[in-house]
């Protein structure tokens, strides 16, 4: 039975005739079954929305984890650069020296 004619029942055969019990009890219930299936429909993407922004973050999260350690790897590598040089500087002022 359709929306319309659910109201037409329950209207009665006449206009102006109050709703019948039964008709009147059946559009309580499919507005009550309505109103719970847009709340649960709500519910799910409010919960699908929130599962979202929580992967992007988490992926975020990942990529400047990565980030930081490239750069901690790469802060290293400098460090150890820097002392071969400075033990290469050392060599050649004693190569110098010894000449």
């Amino acid at each position: 039975m359709t929306r319309l004619e659910l109201y037409a029942t329950a209207a009665g055969p006449g206009a102006g005739l109050p709703i019948t019990h039964g008709a009147q009890a059946e559009i309580l219930h499919r507005d009550r079954v309505y109103a719970d299936d847009q709340e649960r429909s709500r519910r799910d993407f409010e919960q699908n929305l929130a599962q979202q922004k929580m992967d992007r973050a988490a992926a975020l999260a990942r990529e400047q984890l990565n980030t930081a350690q490239a750069a901690a790897t790469a802060a290293k590598m400098a460090a150890w650069a820097a002392g071969v040089a400075a033990l290469g500087a050392i060599a050649q002022a004693v190569i110098a020296i010894v000449k």
